[in-house]
């Protein structure tokens, strides 16, 4: 951490002496690439999978996106964003069935994605670098994805998996729901035409309690466990505009 704060001085340091951008922002608008980190609390749902014996989810995920943003004046932004992560865990488990014994191969997936619209609120404070507040309001779903099998496939051996369902299987479970965020941070200008955004947040999800199973093909489930998301959320961007 205290490796990133020097060098986002030094960046910082760099960009005002070597450019001479009087606000730090872009004046009609942007877009641009967003990486993002944020740490769940997966405890309910590792503890539902535990029988799965493959191990627990971890919680730390990187969100990876986009934004474009506009100006309504020189203070003023809105735009629209999406961003979508994931985390994994995966293990091997031997089991009896119909008196055979199988090595089978498991893997359970968290995803995460979600799109909205947000809005900000710049001022400058120095040269070419400003500071920003501002929030968004999403909409995406959490999937988790869980699969199981007995080695390597061919196409005969999934078809023929359907005639015995406890050695082969896949299910994906969506939940939808609504993601708020509120944020903060700093804008600089690397050049006239392309901005450093650092941000600090924090994102909070309620994740629909009833899932539907594999892409509506089949019932909705309840009894989901708790999958909604408290957390800090820390944002790098690079974006392009004028």
């Amino acid at each position: 951490m205290k490796i990133v704060i020097i060098l986002f001085f030094v960046v910082l340091l760099s960009a005002q002496s070597s450019f001479k951008k009087s606000s730090g922002s872009y004046s009609n608008g942007a877009l641009g690439a967003t990486l993002s980190y944020i740490k769940p609390d997966l405890s309910d749902l590792n503890k539902s999978l535990k029988n799965l014996d493959v191990g627990k989810l971890k919680e730390d995920i990187f969100l990876f996106g986009g934004e474009v943003s506009g100006a309504l004046n020189s203070s003023v932004f809105v735009g629209a964003q999406y961003f979508s992560g994931s985390t994994s865990t995966s293990g091997s488990v031997v089991r009896e069935i119909n008196t055979e014994t199988y090595k089978l191969s498991r893997s359970i997936k968290y995803d995460l994605s979600y799109g909205g619209i947000s809005g900000s609120y710049y001022s400058s404070v120095m040269g070419s670098t400003g500071y920003f507040v501002g929030g968004s309001v999403n909409y995406g779903s959490v999937r988790l994805l869980l699969s199981q099998d007995a080695g390597d496939l061919t196409y005969d051996d999934l078809i023929n998996s359907y005639d015995h369902p406890n050695l082969f299987h896949s299910s994906t479970l969506k939940c939808d729901m609504w993601a708020f965020e509120a944020f903060s941070g700093l804008r600089m200008a690397l050049s006239d035409n392309i901005f450093l955004q650092l941000s600090v947040g924090y994102l909070y999800a309620f994740v629909d309690e009833d899932g539907v199973l594999n892409y509506e093909f089949e019932n909705v489930m309840d009894g989901v466990p708790d999958l909604d998301i408290n957390s800090v959320r820390y944002s790098a961007s690079v974006m392009f505009g004028n």
